[in-house]
């Protein structure tokens, strides 16, 4: 049994069996992400509608799943794609490789 817990003109948060579905209401079925707790859907809603991009991979991946603006996803994907070529700091230990 599914359960509606917020609902509004663009999302819809319900609560599944064991995790909570966050889908946008004007997409089709591919526009929705599943979250463990509650407060990670309200959150993502928050993050889509100010178009602020996630710090976490796994959110990212999530707001362009849910998210139908085409200018927000291209922000996302320039993020991801900036982290990638982001230098990664690696501490060497004396004499040891």
């Amino acid at each position: 049994m599914k359960n509606i817990i917020y609902l509004d003109n663009d999302y819809r948060i319900v609560k599944g069996s064991r995790d909570y579905i966050l889908a946008n209401i004007n997409g089709r079925y591919e526009n929705h992400g599943h979250f463990a707790c509650e407060e990670d859907c309200f959150e993502m809603v928050d993050l889509i509608n100010r178009r602020i991009v996630p710090k976490c991979e796994y959110k990212r991946e999530a707001a362009m799943r849910i998210s139908t603006n085409i200018k927000y996803i291209n922000k996302i994907l320039n993020k991801i794609e900036k982290d990638r070529q982001k230098q990664r700091y690696h501490n060497v230990i004396n004499g040891k490789r």
